[in-house]
């Protein structure tokens, strides 16, 4: 089934260092801090008012 293996992960919270020198330009280094939850699949809520239209999404429908 198409997009049977859709999934997401949660990036955990990071910063960006940039340092800029007249002779190199700028440069950014990227520091994230913890770790990565999931991945977690795309579930659709229950209370969702197309929740009942499994036919167009039926990966989403998983309990």
């Amino acid at each position: 089934m198409p997009h049977d293996d859709a999934t997401f992960t949660m990036e955990p919270p990071g910063y960006h260092l940039h340092l800029w020198q007249p002779d190199s330009g700028t440069i950014t280094h990227t520091a994230f801090i913890g770790s990565f939850s999931g991945p977690h699949p795309f579930l659709l809520d229950p209370d969702y008012p197309a929740f009942d239209d499994k036919q167009s999404a039926p990966a989403t429908h998983k309990l």
